[in-house]
């Protein structure tokens, strides 16, 4: 929902492509997780954390009916 509280439509064959392509950010933050999470906290300022987006990630993915 937007902040309107309207419900806003997404076709399916998009929401499946953004949850595969969240899902394929989320298995990237593996790969290095130091090094990404130090980047993550210079560009954010220390406001946030990788393990921050990757939570926001796994629940955009969830609410797009991707897995995990």
């Amino acid at each position: 929902m937007n902040t309107t509280g309207a419900m806003i439509t997404i076709d399916a064959a998009d929401a499946i492509e953004l949850a595969e392509a969240l899902g394929w950010l989320r298995d990237w933050f593996t790969y290095d997780t130091d090094t990404l999470d130090q980047s993550m906290r210079r560009h954010s300022f220390g406001l946030f954390s990788l393990d921050e987006l990757d939570a926001d990630l796994a629940r955009f993915a969830h609410l797009l009916g991707g897995g995990q």
